[in-house]
């Protein structure tokens, strides 16, 4: 099974940065680096929400671009992962809190 994106566990805070930025456009040096993604993987990305260019970089519309990725993260993959991390996080509170309270 391929790993998941480390981007779907953080997916709101990425969206409220977006949603704050000054320009109603994202490029995407942009999204590599909210995503922490790669140039070709944020090319991907950013491809069906490109509206405009400037030389060679294409600009994608911001608020095209937050449903795109809400539309990434709502699939089947978005959701089991966001399962997985919060089953995980569950245990490793649980683990802490039997570690504190029996020291060894």
């Amino acid at each position: 099974m391929p790993a998941k994106p480390a981007w779907y566990g953080k997916l709101d805070e990425i969206l409220r940065e977006l949603e704050t930025l000054p320009r109603p456009f994202v490029d995407r040096a942009t999204i590599e680096f909210l995503l922490g993604v790669g140039r070709r993987r944020a090319q991907q990305i950013l491809a069906p929400c490109i509206t405009d260019r400037v030389g060679s970089n294409g600009l994608a519309d911001r608020q095209a671009l937050i449903a795109r990725l809400r539309q990434l993260a709502a699939g089947d993959d978005g959701y089991y992962e966001q399962q997985r991390r919060r089953k995980l996080s569950a245990i490793l509170i649980h683990l802490r809190e039997e570690r504190l309270a029996c020291p060894q």
